[in-house]
């Protein structure tokens, strides 16, 4: 099994959480993924506990990396337009952000990271 690691940047401040829950409506991540939110550390400095600080997904067999970017740019495409968003798929050494709405643009997207 591969895993891909994902975060998010965002405005609206709750993006991870989002699209971690868009993830696990996906059905195929569903029946060939396992997502998992991974928590930061707490922090001294920081008021607040618990927050999240990436998803680690693990592909099976019966799921591509160009489906796990057609389901992030569809939750992008879904979200407000005045928010900004900024995707970060990681796949072992290879990283590349998702700042598109085009799932045109998704197979292009899952060679770079080496799918």
């Amino acid at each position: 099994m591969r895993t891909v690691n994902i975060t998010v940047e965002s405005n609206g401040g709750q993006g991870l959480r989002h699209l971690s829950d868009w993830l696990l409506r996906a059905p195929a991540i569903r029946m060939h993924g396992n997502v998992r939110t991974i928590m930061a550390p707490p922090q001294p400095e920081r008021m607040t506990v618990g927050v999240a600080d990436y998803i680690e997904m693990a592909l099976g067999a019966g799921l591509s990396m160009a489906q796990i970017i057609v389901t992030i740019i569809g939750w992008r495409r879904s979200q407000p337009p005045h928010q900004r968003l900024s995707v970060t798929v990681t796949n072992g050494e290879k990283t590349i952000v998702i700042d598109t709405d085009d799932p045109g643009i998704a197979e292009d997207i899952a060679r770079q990271l080496g799918s």
